[in-house]
């Protein structure tokens, strides 16, 4: 398990820091959702998703007043995410990747360029479509642990579907 996480943290940082990113993650996760039954399948299957994509490193942070954001190269998660249910906490997580594999789809430059230029209804709609597929991808990620781990449904909050 630990070398399947440490592909996921795999770029820029340290060994000894890839094992302390993945001691905090693995533990506010066990720490939130432990109780629940197949907690380490679940958390399996989470870790060799986040490793099939193409997210380079995964962060916890208390700053900001975000769920996740996804940087070119690090999805950033506000511990806060880990007081959702599990199901709000899967479909937080993967739309967060779903940026990822966009920045991988459009260039890094995807997002800088849209924020970064006027702002026109075209430049609006694209955004509001980015943030859309992540939105299904995120539900649809959500919906399959819900089926494969009999996890609860929870309504999410899904601001531009």
């Amino acid at each position: 398990m630990e070398n399947l996480i440490k592909r996921i943290l795999k770029e820029s940082v340290s060994e000894i820091e890839t094992q302390q990113e993945f001691n905090e993650f693995h533990n506010f996760f066990k720490l939130s959702y432990g109780k629940t039954p197949n907690f380490e399948e679940i958390f399996e299957r989470i870790v060799t998703d986040i490793s099939n994509s193409p997210t380079p490193k995964i962060t916890l942070t208390d700053r900001g007043m975000f769920c996740g954001l996804s940087l070119t190269d690090n999805v950033i998660l506000s511990k806060s995410i880990f007081n959702r249910s599990l199901f709000g906490f899967i479909f937080v997580l993967f739309h967060e990747i779903a940026h990822q594999y966009q920045y991988k789809k459009y260039g890094k430059n995807l997002l800088y360029d849209l924020t970064t230029n006027e702002i026109t209804d075209d430049t609006l709609n694209k955004l509001i479509e980015i943030e859309k597929v992540a939105d299904r991808f995120g539900e649809n990620m959500a919906n399959k642990y819900a089926k494969m781990f009999n996890i609860p449904k929870t309504p999410i909050a899904s601001p531009y579907s």
